[in-house]
C-alpha cells in the first residue's frame, strides 16, 4: 500500500482523510492510506481506494500478477516520495564555528501555519502540529547532521544542547520536502 495526497474538494471534505497542506493556495488536499478494494467502480477488479464506501475514489495501483498500471491518467492525486533529505550545520551565532555537543530533532508537520515554500525559514515561529514520533539524531563534531529517507511534508528541525550546562541555546527551523529525491538545507545558528 501507499500513501498519497489527493486534491478534496472544501465544500464537501471527506471525513477519513487528514488535510495535510496545500501545495498551491487555492488548492486543498488530503493525505490518506490506501486500501485494497475488490468493488471499486461495480467492477470487480482490485483496486486502491480513498474515502468511505459511498464515495470511493480509485487510484493508481500495480497488478503484479498481470504486470498492468490500473487507474492511470488521475489529475486528482499525487503519490508522496518517501526519498527527501535534510541536512546541514549547527554553528555558534557569532562566530560561525560549527557547534559540537548537539542533538537534532526532527518532526514531521501534520498541519502548520507556515505556507510552505521552497526556502527554510529559521528561527521558527510557525506553529506546526506534530504527526507522528519524533526523530532523533546528532550533529557530529563538526555541527554537521542529515536525515534521509523523508516522506514529502513540512517538517522542523530543531537543535538541542546534549548536555545541560552547555551554556547553548535551543533553536529550530522548518522546511518543505517536495518531490523526488529533495534535498534541504537548513544551518541552525545557536546562541
Amino acid at each position: 500500500e501507499g500513501q498519497y495526497v489527493v486534491k478534496v474538494d472544501p465544500a464537501t471534505p471527506n471525513t477519513s482523510t487528514l488535510v495535510l497542506r496545500s501545495f498551491l493556495a487555492n488548492t486543498d488536499t488530503a493525505h490518506a492510506k490506501t486500501a485494497a478494494s475488490n468493488t471499486c467502480d461495480g467492477g470487480g477488479q482490485n483496486c486502491r481506494t480513498v474515502g468511505s464506501a459511498a464515495t470511493k475514489i480509485p487510484l493508481p495501483s500495480f497488478d503484479y500478477k498481470n504486470s498492468l498500471v490500473n487507474n492511470t491518467g488521475r489529475a486528482d492525486w499525487t503519490f508522496l516520495y518517501f526519498t527527501g533529505e535534510v541536512k546541514g550545520q549547527v554553528t555558534l551565532s557569532g562566530s560561525g564555528s560549527a557547534a559540537s555537543g548537539m542533538n537534532i530533532q526532527l518532526q514531521l508537520c501534520a498541519n502548520t501555519s507556515w505556507t510552505p515554500a521552497a526556502t527554510p525559514v529559521v528561527p521558527n515561529t510557525f506553529t506546526c502540529t506534530p504527526s507522528g514520533a519524533v526523530v532523533n539524531g546528532a550533529a557530529d563534531s563538526g555541527g554537521n547532521y542529515s536525515f534521509t529517507g523523508l516522506r514529502e511534508g513540512v517538517y522542523t528541525v530543531t537543535a538541542i544542547p546534549a548536555s545541560v550546562g552547555s551554556g547553548l541555546g535551543t533553536v529550530q527551523g522548518i522546511l518543505w520536502i517536495l518531490g523526488s529525491s529533495d534535498v534541504q538545507t537548513v544551518n541552525l545558528p545557536v546562541t
